[in-house]
């Protein structure tokens, strides 16, 4: 049986469509604040530099891009991640396209949608989530370019790839099976006896030498935070193999639970017609097995290799060719039957997906669990108005600059009307761009935890800031009230608990659910004043 004809343009472009409305209105209308990386990211970009303490600068350019388009508001970030996203759907249909048949490619790209991934973590514009358009573009140009063989298609290999080194270098879990491909097909070794594949490299070595310069005189900080966060709390320890191994099935475990709606959906095709005289052909097959599994097996090696871990956020990006490889491999017939049950069966899946993360974010952590290490919904908004009406108070130039805790002074850079300049907890390590002989001469806002979230480390830094700035000026400790928290400082889930089964909350699994956060953050505030040389 053949496939019948559909309309894949028409239905990708709903698809797309219906993907920015829901993850674009949803987290705008659940959290009145940003995920505090894509915060972060923010305030780095608006210092432009190329690159930062723990990443290189893409994604912080990006951010920082899409809250100066008109006035600042989430829904603008919401919407460019979105269409990062639906960027990365083209690139995957156009490459799918290639491959296989259109309905099954328009299937293939649809899949996506199952693992989360490409949905509710992707509202986020991170590192993390930069990577996903910018990996399948890759997969797309790299094929294109082994095909043709023409310059222009490898210096666009070579664009894409530099792109990729400048949202994370993670960009190596890509680049090794890349090379894998080039030597194990006749089309990729073809091309060594030609110019196009040699100027791809020059290519991407001149767009990274800014950055890579840049990372040399500063003693390359995103090298050393990676191997930070791999290595655990003591980065100079080495992990035995069987922790090694561990982390790798732990990450592959990770992976197989956030694609597992992806999973499903692509099982129901096992029932349907089979067309076993389909073949994508040899080099197809090679190309996607390679590039579309071999990012995985590279992250499960490194722990081994390296005696570290791997992160589960390190499969963000790599499984953006899984739907072709299932659709190639199950080669089910496609006719408008079978599609139209697929479409009901994901847009069951789209909901179900939206009405969870509705549920578990916007209404889990606020009023049942009360967990409120949840940045999306942090009193940033408020904190920064009253810090920036203080200097107001004082002085009628715009705040420049504003010190402190880290996540927190990130947020007030943001969510300040001026858009004062972070010094990171204090720290030109954590600020590479900051000059504090211009911040004593301009003066500054201070700002600390106090009591309610990551109390620790500021609590024992604030005698050595009073050291540092003896001229700053205590203002007092100011309480913010947390959002959604409820009155009775309670969640109703450990209320209910408390007042039927209170036996219950002596069980140390059960009450590790419900910690004791208090409904509201306490700040410390001091101003230095300007014109401040000791």
């Amino acid at each position: 049986m053949t496939e019948e004809k559909i309309n894949t343009q028409k239905w990708f472009w709903i698809f797309c469509s219906l993907h920015v409305f829901l993850w674009t209105v949803i987290p705008t209308i659940f959290f009145p604040t940003l995920y505090g990386d894509t915060v972060e990211s923010i305030a780095w970009g608006y210092q432009w530099q190329w690159g930062y303490t723990k990443h290189p600068p893409l994604a912080a350019w990006i951010a920082a891009f899409a809250a100066n388009i008109g006035p600042f508001t989430e829904f603008q970030i919401y919407l460019i991640a979105s269409l990062l996203t639906v960027l990365t759907f083209w690139a995957i249909w156009k490459l799918a396209g290639k491959i296989l048949t259109p309905g099954r490619a328009l299937i293939a790209v649809l899949l996506l949608e199952g693992a989360i991934y490409y949905n509710c973590y992707s509202v986020y514009i991170d590192p993390d989530m930069v990577q996903l358009p910018i990996w399948a573009l890759i997969a797309l140009t790299f094929y294109i370019a082994l095909k043709g063989e023409k310059i222009y298609q490898w210096l666009l290999v070579g664009f894409f790839c530099a792109l990729a080194v400048y949202a994370k270098y993670q960009a190596m879990l890509i680049f090794i099976p890349m090379f894998v491909i080039s030597l194990a097909t006749v089309e990729g070794r073809k091309n060594y006896l030609k110019p196009g594949i040699y100027l791809c490299f020059i290519f991407f070595l001149i767009i990274i030498a800014p950055h890579f310069i840049w990372a040399y005189f500063n003693n390359f900080p995103a090298i050393n935070y990676a191997y930070d966060a791999t290595h655990g709390m003591n980065a100079a320890a080495r992990f035995t193999f069987g922790q090694s191994l561990f982390s790798s099935l732990n990450f592959l475990l990770a992976q197989i639970g956030f694609c597992v709606l992806l999973i499903l959906l692509t099982l129901t095709f096992l029932f349907v017609k089979r067309d076993k005289a389909y073949s994508v052909g040899s080099f197809n097959k090679r190309y996607i097995l390679i590039l579309g599994l071999g990012p995985l097996a590279v992250a499960m090696l490194y722990p081994i290799i390296a005696r570290s871990e791997v992160l589960p956020r390190w499969g963000w990006s790599i499984f953006s060719l899984i739907g072709i490889i299932f659709i190639s491999f199950i080669k089910p017939t496609v006719t408008k039957k079978v599609f139209y049950r697929f479409a009901k069966q994901l847009f069951v899946v789209i909901c179900f997906i939206a009405l969870s993360y509705c549920i578990f974010y916007g209404y889990w952590f606020s009023y049942v669990n009360g967990n409120y290490r949840n940045w999306n919904l942090f009193p940033s908004k408020a904190i920064a108005e009253k810090v920036t009406d203080i200097w107001d108070e004082h002085y009628k130039t715009p705040l420049k600059y504003i010190a402190g805790s880290h996540y927190l002074i990130v947020g007030i850079t943001v969510y300040s009307k001026d858009h004062p300049i972070p010094y990171l907890d204090w720290n030109e390590k954590e600020a590479l761009w900051m000059n504090v002989t211009d911040m004593r001469k301009d003066g500054a806002m201070f700002a600390w935890w106090v009591d309610g979230l990551d109390t620790g480390s500021d609590v024992k830094l604030i005698p050595a800031v009073k050291k540092r700035f003896p001229k700053a000026q205590m203002l007092g400790v100011y309480r913010f009230k947390k959002t959604g928290i409820p009155k009775d400082n309670r969640p109703i889930l450990k209320n209910w608990i408390e007042n039927n089964y209170p036996d219950w909350l002596e069980n140390p699994l059960i009450n590790q659910f419900f910690p004791n956060y208090p409904p509201y953050v306490d700040i410390g505030i001091a101003i230095l004043p300007p014109g401040s040389k000791g």
